[in-house]
């Protein structure tokens, strides 16, 4: 706790780590569709505590049951590893048409597809840096586990137990359709997307031993854009083929679903996302210095007004919108989640901007953490106004800054009201 801190400043019990990476790579093409891509990473990291020995202690007097005890000790230590890494990969795009009869309103119906394969490797740099893993015996199970010394750090382990590899899959698709389109003078197309973007993707652990899965969940995703627009839709799925265990809920590291059911996969989570955008006509009129139509991705830079550098005044008013629902089934039990949360700005005057940040908690049936941001231009100057307005974490703060990007730090902060003193 922040309370705490200046009276318990001790590294044992904070969560400490330093850490400076030098990558160096490259990449080759050849065969017109392949990638090579060679490289050495050297990675350093300073802790300030490693584990000194791991040993078992049984839990209950049966001896049926126990856990392993670490013995840390405390200083500060430098660990460091290299190891050359390489990988090869090729992403082909193709394409597929169906051509319809010429007298029906459907054209054609063209498939893009992306596949991408690529395969990386790590190799086992034993004897050639040091050495920070150990074994343990589990009396357990009954088998020597091994472990590393700065598991428990904040960037892990710089070196590898042993080499490592994997092949990754991922497959992108575009599906769309032209039809006819007719008006008094004449017959022309129009472009219809039924699938703008549909991506699948797993991977295999080349060098998974029999404590690991090799496969990773099969990840799905997908985004649409309805209504011209208006609407954008986003799909997720995640799938694991590893059977469960109805008994310890557990999933299995070697047991596939398809050996007890019909099914292929196990749907674990799946999500729905809904999302709208809505701004003043003559906000979708701005154009940049060049004189050229701004994009919508351009036009939407309005951001919460407490992290902002820049305020557009070029839409008065402009207003977001998203939903999402959210299935989940690691296991046997399922749960769903709903969010609700939406956004805006608008300009009372030139040199006035308002901006709000809330959402809908379904569960609690209340607003959730909500925000009103107001800013004023100075000119030479801008003043900001804060203000979380209810909840744990109610507050307001209240800034006048220089606009100018090298006097930033020169500014005025009036003491903030901290949610801390809502605990």
């Amino acid at each position: 706790n922040d309370s705490l801190f200046f009276n318990h400043l001790k590294f044992k019990e904070k969560d400490f780590g330093f850490k400076h990476s030098v990558p160096l790579s490259t990449s080759i093409k050849f065969l017109r569709f392949f990638t090579f891509s060679p490289g050495v990473f050297y990675n350093g990291m300073i802790y300030t505590e490693k584990i000194e020995d791991r040993y078992w202690v049984w839990t209950d007097s049966l001896k049926k049951d126990g856990e392993f005890i670490d013995s840390v000790s405390n200083g500060l230590y430098y660990v460091q590893g290299y190891a050359p890494r390489a990988s090869i990969s090729t992403n082909p795009t193709l394409y597929g048409m169906y051509q319809f009869k010429k007298d029906g309103k459907i054209e054609a119906i063209r498939h893009v597809f992306d596949p991408n394969i690529s395969f990386s490797y790590v190799p086992d740099m034993k004897g050639l840096v040091p050495d920070y893993y150990r074994t343990v015996y589990n009396p357990k199970t009954k088998k020597t586990e091994e472990y590393s010394i700065f598991e428990e750090g904040m960037y892990n382990t710089p070196t590898l137990s042993g080499q490592s590899g994997s092949v990754s899959f991922s497959l992108r698709n575009n599906l769309e359709m032209k039809v006819k389109t007719y008006s008094d003078s004449a017959q022309d197309t129009k472009k219809i997307v039924l699938i703008e973007n549909l991506n699948i993707s797993t991977s295999y652990n080349v060098f998974a031993d029999s404590t690991q899965r090799a496969w990773s969940p099969i990840d799905m995703r997908s985004s649409h854009s309805l209504f011209n627009g208006k609407l954008n839709v986003s799909l997720t799925a995640q799938g694991s083929i590893y059977a469960i265990d109805s008994i310890n809920t557990v999933e299995y590291i070697d047991k596939y679903i398809w050996e007890s059911t019909n099914k292929f996969m196990r749907i674990t989570n799946a999500g729905i996302s809904l999302g709208s955008s809505f701004k003043s006509l003559q906000g979708s009129k701005t154009t940049n210095t060049e004189n050229q139509p701004v994009t919508d991705t351009q036009d939407e830079v309005i951001q919460e007004i407490t992290h902002k550098e820049y305020v557009d005044f070029d839409i008065p008013w402009d207003f977001h919108i998203n939903y999402s629902l959210v299935y989940s089934k690691p296991y046997l039990a399922q749960k769903i989640t709903q969010t609700l949360s939406f956004d805006g700005n608008f300009s009372l005057t030139p040199k006035w901007k308002i901006g709000f940040r809330s959402g809908w908690d379904f569960e609690a049936n209340k607003l959730t953490y909500t925000t009103v941001n107001i800013y004023r231009d100075l000119h030479c100057w801008e003043a900001r106004f804060n203000w979380v307005p209810f909840g744990r974490m109610k507050s307001y703060g209240f800034t006048i800054q220089a606009k100018a990007a090298i006097l930033r730090d020169l500014k005025w902060d009036k003491p903030k009201e901290s949610w801390y003193d809502n605990r």
